[in-house]
């Protein structure tokens, strides 16, 4: 009876470890996607700032680079409700 108290004890340390490994390993995970994220992030307010500095003055007319170079994409609604959303991540609702 003494080995089955033993594996009993044993199954059950090793089942908390186990546990607490699948929860270190599912921060672990989350972690790594919200730094992914930032730093997809980070590379396209790089690029959004890079197209803006290359602007000379005032812009008086639609320019094509610089539409594609700040917005990320455009949603339209049902209703015909617009969304610009942006390369740095703002969103207008036109």
């Amino acid at each position: 009876m003494a080995d089955g108290k033993v594996s009993f004890a044993y199954q059950k340390r090793y089942d908390g470890l186990v546990k607490h490994y699948d929860e270190a390993k599912a921060r672990y995970d989350e972690v790594v996607t919200a730094i992914s994220a930032k730093e997809a992030q980070s590379e396209r307010l790089a690029d959004f700032i890079k197209v803006l500095k290359a602007q000379d003055g005032t812009i008086s007319e639609f320019d094509g680079s610089l539409w594609g170079g700040m917005v990320e994409f455009v949603k339209v609604g049902r209703n015909k409700e617009i969304t610009v959303t942006f390369r740095d991540g703002t969103e207008i609702l036109a």
